[in-house]
C-alpha cells in the first residue's frame, strides 16, 4: 500500500471513532494512533497515547463542542501531505481528550484546552496561540498531562457519553 493508501485508512477510522460512544472513541484511537506513528514517523501521538490509556474513561474530558470540531475537520484531512496530517491528528486528540468550550477563547479567539502541570498539581488552560492561564514556567510546562473531569467545574451535559 502506498502514504494515500494508509493515510486514507486512518482517517476512515478517525471518522469511524466519531461516531461511536465515548468509550469505544478511546478504544478506537488506542489503535489509531500507534498506527499514524508509524505512517507518520513521529513520537508526537506518545502523549495522547499514554493519556488515554492511563486515565480512566470516565475521567477523560471529552467534550460535545470538541467531538464536533473534530468531525468538521475530517473531511479536509483527506487532502493533506504527511506533516500537515501529523498536526491534525494531534489537533484531534487535544479536542477529543482535554476540555474546551466554544466561549472559554483566549484574547485571540483560539479556545482553551485545560491541562495539569504535575510538579504542582495545578490545573491551567492553554490556547493554541499559547496563551496561558495562570502563566506556567517552561520548565513545569514540560511535565504536564491532561486535567480529569473531577479536577474541572465543568457542566456535565457540555461532556460526550
Amino acid at each position: 500500500m502506498n502514504f494515500s493508501s494508509h493515510k486514507k485508512k486512518i482517517i476512515d477510522a478517525i471518522s469511524e471513532a466519531l461516531s461511536q460512544n465515548k468509550v469505544q472513541l478511546i478504544e478506537d484511537f488506542k489503535l489509531i494512533l500507534p498506527t499514524a506513528r508509524k505512517l507518520l514517523s513521529t513520537s508526537r501521538f506518545d502523549f495522547w497515547l499514554e493519556q488515554i490509556t492511563q486515565c480512566s474513561v470516565d475521567e477523560i474530558p471529552t467534550t460535545i463542542y470538541g467531538r464536533e470540531q473534530v468531525v468538521n475537520r475530517i473531511d479536509g484531512m483527506r487532502h493533506e501531505d504527511r506533516h500537515s496530517l501529523k498536526h491534525s491528528i494531534a489537533d484531534c486528540c487535544e479536542f477529543l481528550f482535554t476540555f474546551c468550550d466554544e466561549n472559554d477563547l483566549c484574547d485571540m479567539q483560539s479556545e482553551y484546552h485545560y491541562y495539569v502541570c504535575v510538579p504542582n498539581n495545578m490545573v491551567f488552560k492553554e490556547s493554541k496561540l499559547g496563551s496561558c492561564v495562570p502563566e506556567i514556567s517552561n520548565e513545569e510546562n514540560s511535565s504536564i498531562r491532561i486535567a480529569m473531569v473531577s479536577e474541572l467545574e465543568i457542566q456535565h451535559e457540555k461532556l460526550y457519553h
